[in-house]
């Protein structure tokens, strides 16, 4: 090849094109290579007021398509944790049902990555029929 060289695609630092020439000026291959993006921040919160006992979604995220995830943290309030139960699903996987917790939770993830499309789902019941108030909120990053 007499030269390779690359130009942006009509997003300009998303795509870039890989095309080389042979002797002569004809274009030989061309490669499409994907550049990484930078990361998106992703900042989720939710509220319930409700005494219903089944569960309400509190909080969720969906990874966007075509993007990978890190979920950061998890965060829970409820105005009367002694009748409250909550329940956590990352990507598919209930990481834990029915739990009850005393005060304020924050749960730090490290290296969490997430598939595109997966989902991190906080849900909160009352236990008893008592109306509560919850609060959640769920932080990461896109790429």
């Amino acid at each position: 090849f007499k030269e390779i060289y690359l130009t942006s695609g009509a997003q300009s630092g998303k795509t870039l094109y890989l095309a080389a020439t042979e002797e002569g000026g004809s274009i030989g291959r061309g490669f499409v290579l994907q550049a990484s993006n930078r990361p998106t921040p992703i900042a989720k919160v939710g509220r319930i007021s409700s005494g219903v006992q089944t569960y309400q979604t509190l909080v969720s995220w969906t990874i966007t398509s075509g993007k990978t995830g890190r979920l950061d943290e998890i965060s829970l309030y409820v105005d009367d944790f002694s009748k409250a139960l909550f329940q956590l699903t990352i990507a598919g996987t209930v990481q834990f049902t029915d739990q009850r917790f005393d005060a304020i939770l924050t749960i730090p993830y490290a290296e969490n990555e997430l598939a595109s499309a997966a989902v991190v789902l906080l849900e909160v019941k009352s236990s008893d029929g008592t109306s509560i108030v919850a609060n959640g909120s769920i932080s990461g990053v896109e790429r």
